[in-house]
């Protein structure tokens, strides 16, 4: 068993470093290189500023910077769509028991806006979410909470200014059924102003009981 002519052409990446991946680490279906992946700065805990109270618990699993940051940078910027598989199934592996004590219903990605998903071509928190999925067996549900069209995007803007955009941005579509926890996925958690607003909106108009917040990185606070 070898590459295949589209592997030849295009050959798997280690996500982590950018080299190609061997024949043997493909037949032993790995996304990236064993000794890259352990180099990662894993944070594995629950968020620590004052957003994080909006959530009946939560986890990232990376801390945002170094390899991490240049993923995330190709992700949003690269059109690298399968490092969102990899980070994905990366966050099953690590913090999969903990996803399975949730006892939710469905998955949550935070939605972009149509414009930024026509651009980038995805969102990349639906397809984190959908890796977890497709491992998980748990659902992903993008209906009940969306972006609203229209609203400046959240970097060009103040403190003040972003909190008040973040308020307008998104809205909910409709109820849930009672005792519902769901967990919201996002891909970057700085302030956790964004994961919050959705997680207040998702509880008082969704009617959800549990929320759960899961970001694959984090700053350092």
């Amino acid at each position: 068993m070898s590459y295949s002519l589209t592997d030849c052409l295009f050959p798997p990446r280690c996500p982590i470093c950018g080299e190609i991946m061997t024949v043997n680490e493909k037949l032993e279906n790995r996304k990236a290189h064993e000794a890259c992946e352990k180099s990662l700065d894993f944070s594995m805990h629950s968020f620590k500023n004052l957003n994080a109270s909006s959530f009946d618990d939560s986890r990232s699993l990376l801390y945002y910077e170094g390899k991490a940051r240049d993923m995330m940078f190709e992700i949003k910027s690269g059109g690298m769509r399968d490092y969102c598989t990899y980070l994905g199934e990366l966050t099953w592996k690590r913090l999969g028991d903990w996803i399975k004590s949730l006892d939710i219903e469905c998955m949550i990605p935070v939605p972009v806006s149509d414009e930024r998903k026509r651009v980038r071509g995805y969102n990349q928190a639906e397809e984190i979410a959908m890796a977890i999925s497709e491992r998980s067996g748990i659902p992903v549900n993008t209906s009940i909470l969306v972006r609203v069209p229209d609203t400046a995007a959240l970097k060009t803007l103040g403190p003040e200014e972003r909190l008040l955009n973040l308020k307008n941005a998104f809205k909910v579509t409709r109820k849930v059924k009672p005792g519902t926890g769901i967990l919201l996925i996002d891909d970057i958690y700085t302030t956790g102003a964004t994961m919050g607003i959705c997680a207040h909106l998702l509880r008082i108009k969704a009617g959800a009981e549990r929320i759960y917040a899961l970001s694959v990185t984090e700053g350092k606070v």
